[in-house]
């Protein structure tokens, strides 16, 4: 075999060897890693394009045109691999050595194109190379994209950056003037051996580059599952915390419950004997105005500490979590007069019940429809005025598939304006304790346990109603 024949060998195996390269690099495009891809082949491409446009290779690609821009098609594909080198995610690394190199190359390109210095094209382009070689070796060393724990690809690539400056600067110290040759490729020993240097230094580096996207991308494969499993056991950590909350809040919500059991039997022990000195009074022959005040005030003081303990019970009992309550099915007329009898008894004669149409019976959490309803009572008795009585009726909602109460009467706007809304857990401090939105909350949670809601309408400046709607 002749040198000519061996120089179309190397370049057919040079050609086959950026081929297979190519196919591997492009199985390897992930997200990320694209940029750094496609950079690699155009640089690939161009350094093709430089062999098959050499002289004395033309077996491989027949034409002449090429001859003179193999040069520069070999240093443009230098700043392309450059550039696939020193990409980061969305940049490029900052490096004035390096950026002053390759752009001292760039404009040093036309010169190997130029007529006038034919002899001095291997010069020229040796000593370009030299200095792309060295800008893409500072790249590999200073970009942290391509730090890993495997850093063969990275070693590899080091390694062939290293030689290729060398090569190239062996080489141009042999090209014209300080040498015979003024081409890159051809038949004399030292074209030879830089053909086969070529080959041997772009296995390098396309070998190098192969790994270098192998290492990163098995480095991101591992930094997802590491944030995969830390999201895991944040969340086992968030779920651990909230049972443990919940177990807090149950706790906290029988201390709640068996304090109230322990302040309302005294309460209820005062109640009864508060009741039982009634009569007694009643049957004296002179009793003050002031002691009857006294033990009314007395008693309604009793009623709204045990109307506040009950709330506090079923809005801790409601706004916990994972609480399954056990429904019953009543009389609506029963809950209601329930919570009539809970009211003050000298209020308890302003409420008037209503009769209604047949019996209705609901399916609802009896103690807690009977806190509500207690709470909607003293409200509505608290906005009318003094001595105003207030209806109470029960009707079936056949629209909206339910049971609604229905609380009407002349009340006062003024103190209307004054009291919060349902949605506010706040008390105002312009309104007196008796129209705090405390119990209208409550109630508004009740409902909403049901698959209900509670409404308050102006229906006529004189009418004003509140509604409890229970969904069944």
């Amino acid at each position: 075999m002749n040198n000519s024949e061996y120089l179309t060998a190397l370049a057919y195996a040079y050609l086959g060897e950026v081929i297979a390269f190519t196919i591997c690099q492009a199985m390897l495009l992930r997200q990320g890693q694209r940029v750094h891809i496609y950079l690699w082949m155009i640089a690939s491409g161009l350094s093709v394009l430089s062999i098959i446009g050499a002289p004395n290779l033309r077996t491989v690609f027949s034409t002449e045109r090429l001859e003179i821009w193999a040069a520069v098609a070999s240093l443009a594909g230098g700043v392309f691999r450059y550039g696939a080198l020193s990409f980061r995610t969305k940049s490029f690394i900052r490096d004035r050595l390096s950026t002053v190199l390759v752009i001292a190359s760039v404009v040093g390109m036309p010169l190997a194109l130029l007529p006038a210095l034919i002899d001095y094209r291997l010069l020229i382009t040796s000593f370009i190379g030299v200095a792309i070689s060295v800008a893409a070796f500072r790249a590999v060393l200073r970009n942290r994209y391509w730090i890993n724990q495997n850093d063969y690809g990275r070693n590899l690539m080091l390694a062939g950056m290293g030689i290729a400056v060398f090569a190239m600067g062996f080489r141009g110290f042999t090209a014209y003037p300080f040498g015979e040759d003024r081409v890159f490729a051809g038949v004399s020993g030292l074209q030879v051996f830089g053909l086969e240097s070529l080959v041997v230094i772009s296995l390098f580096l396309q070998m190098g580059f192969t790994g270098m996207l192998i290492a990163r991308h098995d480095k991101m494969r591992k930094f997802l599952d590491r944030r995969n499993v830390r999201a895991w056991q944040r969340a086992n950590l968030l779920a651990e915390r909230g049972r443990n909350l919940r177990i807090i809040a149950k706790r906290r919500l029988d201390l709640i419950q068996l304090l109230t059991h322990e302040v309302r039997q005294p309460i209820n022990n005062a109640q009864a004997s508060l009741q039982s000195i009634t009569p007694d009074l009643d049957k004296a022959s002179s009793i003050s105005d002031r002691a009857s005040h006294a033990l009314d005030r007395a008693k309604s003081a009793l009623d709204g500490i045990t109307r506040a303990l009950s709330n506090v019970i079923v809005a801790g009992a409601l706004v916990g979590d994972g609480q399954n309550w056990s429904k019953q099915q009543l009389g609506a007329m029963e809950i209601l007069e329930m919570a009539r009898l809970d009211c003050n008894s000298a209020n308890q004669r302003r409420i008037v019940l209503a009769p209604q149409d047949g019996h209705i019976f609901i399916e609802c959490v009896p103690t807690h429809v009977r806190v509500a309803l207690h709470n909607l009572l003293e409200h509505a008795l608290s906005l009318a005025d003094v001595g105003e009585n207030i209806s109470v009726s029960v009707a079936v909602d056949d629209v909206n598939l339910g049971v609604a109460f229905t609380i009407s009467g002349n009340m006062n706007q003024q103190k209307m304006d004054k009291t919060d809304m349902l949605e506010g857990l706040g008390v105002t401090d312009k309104a007196s304790p008796q129209m705090t939105s405390y119990g209208l909350f409550v109630a508004n949670l009740v409902a909403q346990n049901h698959q209900g809601d509670c409404s308050i309408e102006t229906v006529s400046p004189d009418i004003t109603k509140i509604i409890f709607f229970v969904q069944q």
